[in-house]
């Protein structure tokens, strides 16, 4: 399906169940940013001239459609906290512009590695979003690299606590949230 802005997007039947979008320019080239795009563009790249940052622009407009749970997982999981808060700025009204706020602050994790770091995840104590499937494992690391805690799906909906510098490794495990 093609929509030409994100008001149709969200209007959209299928909106809910959607696995990905991308996002393309037609316009006059070479891209000429209007202030407000150039803003959006130097949060999500900063040291990027805005006339060079069309890619990141329309990366941050698609990061502002409604996926999956699963799909945003790794869509979120996967993007920069400068892009993240680029697409939070662009689209604060969104549907899911609370979640992607959450991504972008280091409140959200998926599966793969995230740091407690002043770019990845803040410190607290996180439990799983939904129950995950079989197969779930996790694990904290210290900066170290010695083995703080791990287990499976009940240990991590309970609740673990991560601090500044541990890495939180998670597979099948689904989203992590924050909650203190």
């Amino acid at each position: 399906m093609t929509y030409t802005s994100l008001a149709e997007v969200w209007a959209s039947t299928g909106y809910v169940r959607m696995d990905s979008c991308t996002a393309s320019y037609e316009g006059p080239a070479p891209f000429e940013p209007t202030e407000d795009e150039a803003r959006i563009i130097s949060l999500a790249e900063p040291g990027v001239a805005p006339s060079e940052g069309l890619d990141a622009y329309l990366t941050a407009l698609a990061l502002c459609t409604r996926v999956s749970d699963e799909a945003a997982s790794e869509l979120f999981g996967r993007s920069s906290r400068q892009m993240l808060r680029a697409a939070s700025e662009l689209c604060p009204r969104a549907p899911q512009g609370r979640i992607i706020e959450l991504w972008a602050s280091g409140e959200r994790a998926g599966d793969g590695e995230s740091s407690v770091t002043s770019d990845g995840l803040v410190p607290g104590k996180f439990h799983l979003r939904k129950t995950p499937p079989e197969g779930c494992t996790w694990s904290v690391s210290a900066s170290d690299g010695s083995t703080k805690a791990n287990g499976g799906a009940a240990e991590g909906q309970s609740g673990i606590i991560l601090e500044e510098k541990d890495v939180l490794a998670s597979d099948k495990c689904g989203i992590w949230e924050k909650i203190e």
